[in-house]
């Protein structure tokens, strides 16, 4: 397997790695600076590796733990790597050519191990995880819980983004997005300041009754915030999560099955799949 890297502008890759990580690449993450990239292998134990991408240089890498991979993020200037699994949490930090693991520490407030489905840093010293439960985890350097916050309780936190303006974007599986302003020395002050919902048009193309929310980002220039669903949707919405509206919208299950052009206007075609929906 080898990890291709883009200029979405021209469409020229323009680094490749390879060799460290075996049989695919699960995981992705760049740290906030851009320089580090970091990849998770999907071997028996999760390899972990960090590259200098532009350089095409392995910086550093470890074994990850045997239990699944949900996740990985890095820390600004690739000092530190937080590998979210299912029922565990480790921090990975450098020395030298190899990373020291340590385990999330929990009991300390009360934390519970489950699938902690994503996560990011705050600063050097500060990250957060969300769980299963619908709690965000924060966490110090030395990988101890130091707060949790109620964020979506008896939902589960599935995707989540730092803004430019250091908030947080929270999406969950019934299709909820949540936007947090974090402040104090430690980034432990949670405030929420907006939310949105996935559009009902959305949820009627599948038999459950909601859109589980996948990926959520914020407009690095603007006031807008996309997030996508497990419907194929991307979904548009401004800073305070007013008006969402579908964006684009594509197939979400197995395979494309039929296609038709319109017979008078070139610019407008029907397809069906096995999501058993047709589009137009």
């Amino acid at each position: 397997p080898k990890i291709c890297v883009w200029n979405v502008e021209t469409l020229e890759c323009v680094a490749t790695l390879e060799g460290m990580l075996r049989r695919g690449v699960r995981h992705l993450a760049f740290s906030p600076c851009g320089k580090y990239l970091a990849g998770v292998g999907e071997d028996d134990n999760n390899t972990v590796a960090l590259y200098d991408w532009a350089e095409s240089t392995l910086v550093a890498s470890a074994a990850g733990g045997t239990n699944k991979c949900l996740g990985v993020a890095v820390s600004e200037g690739g000092a530190r790597i937080m590998q979210m699994m299912h029922n565990a949490l480790q921090f990975h930090t450098r020395a030298g050519r190899t990373l020291s693991t340590r385990r999330a520490f929990l009991s300390t407030k009360g934390g519970r191990l489950q699938p902690f489905w994503c996560g990011g840093f705050l600063s050097a010293d500060t990250s957060f995880v969300g769980t299963h439960s619908g709690f965000i985890y924060i966490f110090g350097s030395r990988g101890d819980l130091i707060r949790k916050v109620k964020a979506h309780r008896g939902d589960s936190i599935y995707c989540c983004s730092v803004d430019k303006l250091g908030r947080v974007l929270l999406g969950t599986k019934r299709g909820e997005v949540s936007i947090w302003r974090v402040t104090g020395s430690k980034r432990t002050a949670w405030s929420r300041e907006g939310s949105s919902s996935v559009p009902k048009t959305c949820i009627k193309l599948q038999s459950k009754k909601t859109a589980d929310v996948r990926s959520v980002s914020a407009h690095p220039d603007s006031d807008q915030l996309l997030f996508s669903t497990r419907t194929g949707d991307v979904v548009l919405t401004n800073s305070a999560g007013e008006d969402p509206t579908i964006h684009l919208s594509g197939h979400y299950r197995y395979e494309l099955w039929g296609l038709a052009t319109h017979p008078t206007n070139a610019d407008m075609v029907a397809t069906v799949g096995d999501d058993a929906t047709l589009r137009i």
